[in-house]
């Protein structure tokens, strides 16, 4: 793990040339075992080159993300959803999913998902407060819509395109499809 963990330190500032040295550096992570690359401790700073590389290349994907919430008010009292992160432009590399948009934008706005990026069942604002699944009501949860479509997969398994729209909003009741413009 401190070999590959120097590999990616030696990257530095990423330009046109340094496509070898990402490369070099992703094949030996990938090489590790599950419990090695917990010891690696610069993998943001790969996950980044990697990134920069393709923005470069000119084939990373930029999207857009919203995140829409709710207060915590049980099954009654619902007065009206809230925008919590409104149109953030979301750069992602190529191949990516509908939930690595969500997790960069939460990583950047201090947000943070309580469950996995398979099935978000709660999400902590930056001030600590949290919003779960069945929080208002046997109904409700996490949803997520590209472009104003609630996709046929998963948000782990959704490629995103470049300039899709990405929105993971509150419902308090899942059979309501309206999805927040």
């Amino acid at each position: 793990a401190a070999e590959v963990t120097e590999k990616i330190a030696s990257i530095g500032k990423v330009t046109k040339d340094s496509e070898a040295a990402i490369k070099e550096a992703r094949a030996a992570y990938d090489a590790l075992t599950s419990a090695q690359k917990k010891l690696v401790t610069n993998y943001d700073v790969l996950d980044e080159a990697e990134l920069q590389l393709e923005i470069i290349k000119g084939t990373a994907v930029t999207t857009k993300f919203s995140l829409v919430g709710d207060d915590v008010h049980g099954s009654s009292g619902h007065v009206s959803y809230s925008t919590w992160i409104a149109n953030a432009t979301i750069t992602v590399k190529s191949g990516s999913k509908a939930s690595d948009v969500i997790v960069k934008a939460f990583k950047q706005y201090g947000y943070s998902i309580i469950g996995s990026t398979s099935y978000i069942s709660g999400v902590t604002t930056p001030s600590g407060v949290s919003l779960k699944a069945f929080d208002n009501g046997s109904g409700s949860g996490w949803m997520y819509a590209v472009n104003g479509e609630a996709p046929s997969v998963g948000m782990a398994d959704y490629v995103v395109k470049e300039n899709d729209a990405v929105i993971l909003y509150y419902v308090d009741d899942y059979m309501d499809t309206k999805i927040p413009a």
